[in-house]
């Protein structure tokens, strides 16, 4: 997965910053976090996308999350990308943070959600197979994904 530098994070978040997009607090899970609000124009190829920019730990880090998922949704996708990227990089990490992601989420929520979730993971696929990004991500990563979108598949709505 891509790895940032100190500098382009700090860049990333000058530039959010003087756009104006909305920075938010979150506590999440017993995580506290900020993310940015972006336009989903940002990424039109990926619906409800989630930003992540991390590195190495003391280089800071930088999320944030499509203002196409509902208000009141938006924390937990970047709650997602928080905790995975939180700890070492294990097999299977995604799927661990996705169960752990929607046993947070409110249960009157939670099938509206899982759909916007598959949605993002069908959309990172796709988005990922472009000429684009292709060079960012791993095999491993693909597997990862494909695992958490095949559980949410699974789970009845």
């Amino acid at each position: 997965m891509r790895s940032f530098t100190k500098e382009q994070i700090e860049t990333a978040r000058m530039t959010f910053e003087e756009m104006d997009f909305e920075e938010r607090k979150a506590n999440v899970g017993g995580m506290e976090f900020r993310y940015f609000v972006l336009p989903q124009n940002l990424q039109p190829g990926l619906p409800y996308f989630v930003a992540r920019m991390t590195g190495r730990p003391e280089d800071g880090s930088l999320f944030g999350v499509s203002d196409k998922v509902p208000v009141e949704l938006r924390d937990y996708p970047v709650f997602h990308e928080v905790m995975e990227f939180a700890g070492n990089q294990e097999p299977g990490k995604c799927l661990k943070t996705l169960k752990r992601e929607l046993e947070i989420v409110p249960q009157h929520s939670l099938n509206d959600y899982i759909g916007y979730r598959k949605r993002f993971f069908r959309g990172l696929i796709k988005f990922i197979h472009g000429e684009k990004e292709r060079e960012h991500y791993t095999l491993r990563d693909m597997h990862e994904f494909q695992g958490s979108l095949d559980y949410l598949k699974s789970l009845r709505q």
